[in-house]
């Protein structure tokens, strides 16, 4: 796990180095780079496997013909090694040897073989080709920057960003997509010139020529419509061998490993396991202390579940208290994810990471994607009552509507209720499944911007979505489309993103079990009833966990990794931005009509409506525009 910066074309080698030096919180064990005419590499190491200086990157082969700079952990190298490059001798334990090795010998097909995380930047001189890859489902991330005379690839734009003449010019659609959604659904970004290597893509060019970037496609989750016939009970049996079997290989470390222990399903399944595997007592887990009075936020309380599963299995349970964050802290967040994300849940993760770090734990696993892939959600679970509701005739679900939208939205039935009627009063099913991911009406929240930014929104506010499901045309059933959108974008272009950058400020590494490559491909394969049945999510999920731990842990009130936003927008975190919201800076600034936004904060105040995320991501916005207008 690492941090990399490959720079193509004209670039000046002293603002190269400190355009890597803005990676040094992702790898604090080594820092080296290459330059000569035609490119540079860079790379700021966090060792994991092996931790001697003969793994330090870059790396080149023996006949210096081939150089690779990589981030991430490639789970099978050694099963690689004995099966595939049994013939090469190599001189180091790292994966990053065998990932060089491979590639060398097999090219880009060499990654279909791969079961891991990563980003790399790998450049055989023998063919004069580059190619800069993502792992299929972009659990680390890549971003690349253009002009006509250089071409960046970098973990985090902040390094790119640092560029002599950095262009930071606003995307307006993208800034739209983040007050909607609070993440960008696609590869865009907030700056219009830096974009994302797609998730299971690669950019490959000529060294030397990158006039014409190839953005390639190397995998696809298979969603094609066809279901296992194998009995229910086979296919619990073999979720629990994959599940196994994943967490051994994510168990690889040269470094001491922990675990996240929310308390919920999915972080005690893998703890539990974990240690059969194992054999041993005491592991190191860590939870937020969530003991504060979340009920009105609609969240359960994880703390008293996760001290139960830590006393269950004998785990060494470290308890992580959240202060209520201010201002100043959402500011600092947003600018080490890179994008104006509005989702404090990221804080979660920052301090936890923080605490393992103290501790001398350099690697966690997290429950992060079995909601994802197994289905997990509230708008999940609305599937089953869409079938429900939609037996009433349609102005009858208008009138419901209308009834709910006079309710209090500080309570959270209601605030549920209306976020429901509001997705499924459409007639269209297509639109009914888009408007489940919006967190405000998109009419509402196009009115914020001013005609500058309006002017180049796109008429359709769901083309993303919609362009996502073209992607698998022969699976029809909603519920798998929904986990392929949750894959995609939800988990993609959000969760895994803002794990990634909080994890990494700390220099901690996170793996998630849940997107090993055989066991998504393995969920492809389930009959949606086996996911969801009626309303109960992750059906065969908690068929498997049954086996490994108590009910009441297993059919627990879902909370996730969530943040009491709510309650904190009535404290001083509410009051602050009141202050934000009518200062003379924001009143004048270009993108938000302030009236609109003041208006929209107003019927938030009186319970009228429930803007909590979107008033959110309007000052996450503004903080990172304000920040990167002053300093580029």
């Amino acid at each position: 796990m690492c941090g990399i910066l490959a720079i193509f074309g004209r670039y000046n080698e002293a603002n190269a180095h400190e355009c890597l030096d803005k990676l040094k919180h992702r790898g604090p064990d080594a820092c080296a780079s290459f330059s000569d005419e035609k490119f540079y590499l860079g790379h700021q190491r966090l060792a994991i496997q092996d931790l001697s200086e003969a793994a330090i990157q870059p790396m080149w082969t023996d006949e210096k013909d081939a150089v690779i700079i990589f981030n991430g952990e490639i789970y099978n190298h050694w099963k690689l090694r004995r099966d595939t490059l049994s013939s090469f001798d190599f001189k180091t334990q790292s994966d990053t040897e065998t990932l060089l090795v491979g590639l060398k010998q097999f090219g880009i097909d060499f990654c279909s073989g791969l079961n891991g995380i990563y980003a790399f930047c790998y450049i055989d001189y023998k063919k004069n080709e580059v190619y800069c890859v993502r792992d299929p489902f972009g659990i680390k991330p890549l971003y690349y920057y253009y002009t006509e005379s250089s071409l960046l690839f970098s973990s985090e734009i902040k390094a790119i960003s640092h560029f002599d003449h950095f262009n930071s010019e606003w995307d307006a659609q993208s800034l739209l997509d983040y007050t909607e959604y609070l993440y960008s659904p696609s590869t865009d970004t907030a700056f219009r010139q830096v974009k994302k290597v797609a998730a299971g893509h690669y950019i490959h060019f000529k060294l030397g020529n990158f006039t014409n970037l190839i953005q390639q496609k190397y995998y696809q989750i298979d969603f094609n419509g066809n279901y296992s016939k194998s009995s229910e009970i086979d296919l619990t049996n073999k979720l629990d061998r994959i599940l196994q079997d994943s967490i051994q290989r994510q168990l690889l470390s040269d470094v001491p490993v922990g675990f996240f222990l929310s308390g919920g399903l999915d972080s005690s399944l893998i703890v539990a396991i974990a240690q059969k595997i194992l054999k041993k007592k005491k592991l190191p887990c860590y939870t937020i202390d969530s003991e504060s009075n979340t009920s009105a936020d609609g969240f359960a309380d994880d703390t008293m579940y996760a001290r139960k599963v830590a006393k269950l299995l004998d785990c060494e349970l470290h308890e992580v208290k959240t202060e209520t964050p201010t201002l100043s802290d959402l500011r600092k967040m947003i600018l080490q994810l890179d994008e104006p994300t509005a989702d404090p849940a990221a804080l979660h993760v920052k301090n936890i990471c923080k605490a393992a770090r103290d501790n001398g734990i350099f690697v966690l696993l997290g429950g992060t994607g079995a909601d994802d892939i197994f289905s997990g959600y509230r708008r999940h679970q609305s599937l089953y009552y869409h079938q429900i509701f939609n037996i009433f005739p349609y102005k009858l679900r208008w009138l419901m509507k209308i009834l709910v939208s006079n309710t209090d939205k500080g309570m959270p039935h209601f605030r549920r209720l209306s976020k429901f009627l509001d997705a499924n009063v459409q007639k269209n099913p297509k639109e009914q499944l888009f408007n489940s991911y919006s967190w405000s009406p998109h009419q509402i929240v196009k009115q914020l911007f001013h005609s500058d930014y309006s002017k180049y929104f796109k008429s359709d506010s769901h083309f993303h979505l919609r362009n996502t499901l073209l992607e698998i045309p022969n699976e029809h059933e909603v519920l798998n489309q929904m986990l392929y959108l949750e894959i995609k974008h939800f988990l993609g272009d959000h969760n895994l993103n803002y794990t990634d950058k909080m994890s990494m400020a700390h220099g901690v590494e996170v793996r998630v079990p849940y997107l090993d490559k055989e066991l998504v491909e393995f969920t492809t394969e389930l009959p949606p009833n086996l996911k969801m049945r009626g309303n109960e999510t992750k059906y065969i999920l908690r068929k498997v966990a049954e086996r490994y731990l108590p009910k009441e842990v297993i059919y627990r009130p879902k909370s996730g990794f969530g943040s009491p936003l709510r309650i904190w927008l009535k404290a001083e975190l509410g009051i602050e931005l009141d202050q934000l919201f009518n200062s003379p800076e924001f009143t004048h600034n270009p993108i938000f009509k302030s009236n609109n936004v003041l208006q929209i904060l107003s019927e938030h105040r009186q319970g009228k409506h429930d803007y909590s995320y979107t008033l959110l991501a309007i000052a996450s916005i503004f903080m990172f525009t304000e920040y990167y207008n002053k300093n580029v």
